[in-house]
């Protein structure tokens, strides 16, 4: 039988990160339609070489296209959208806005973008985005190619990447698990 050992209220076999899990499932990238036309063409770019690298099947939906019904059966990826439009509690501690990524006390003024993972209603969904004026800097990040992986969570500046690490057991930041620049 299996032995549990910690809280198993969080993390589990079937969501515990990073966000290279997202992948597992199928998937589907959502965007919203009235915000950046570079997260849709970043997330096509994405479909078409899953479908090479991959050898899979993904989506992509508009926001007013999502769906219960897809929520239940697929793992999202959203795109550039508001963090007051993910489902997700505070206990990851991230956050953003047109010129700024936080995360845990430290706020990161030139970070030009983020990727991190989240539960949502039993499966696992991520977040990706950059500060206004960097969606093209996307490019820079495949988040499923088996020569990078992403952790539960990344900052991306201009001098690289400025936080990364892992969420503990129950999805709450936590500092020591990861490492911040000053």
């Amino acid at each position: 039988d299996p032995i549990e050992v910690g809280p198993m209220t969080g993390k589990n076999p079937e969501v515990y990160g990073p966000v290279t899990q997202v992948f597992f499932r199928p998937f589907c990238y959502v965007y919203d339609p009235a915000g950046p036309e570079a997260y849709r063409r970043f997330a096509d770019f994405l479909v078409s070489n899953w479908m090479i690298i991959g050898n899979g099947h993904a989506c992509v939906l508009p926001t007013d296209a999502l769906t219960d019904e897809i929520r239940a059966e697929r793992n999202l990826i959203y795109l550039g959208l508001p963090r007051a439009d993910l489902a997700m509690g505070d206990a990851q501690q991230i956050s953003w806005d047109a010129s700024s990524v936080s995360i845990g006390d430290r706020t990161y003024a030139g970070a030009y973008g983020y990727a991190f993972a989240f539960p949502e209603g039993g499966r696992l969904s991520a977040a990706i985005g950059t500060t206004a004026g960097s969606e093209e800097l996307l490019y820079r990040l495949y988040p499923f190619t088996s020569r990078f992986v992403v952790p539960d969570y990344m900052v991306f500046g201009n001098e690289g990447t400025v936080a990364v690490g892992f969420f503990d057991g129950d999805w709450s930041f936590d500092a020591t698990l990861g490492q911040l620049a000053q």
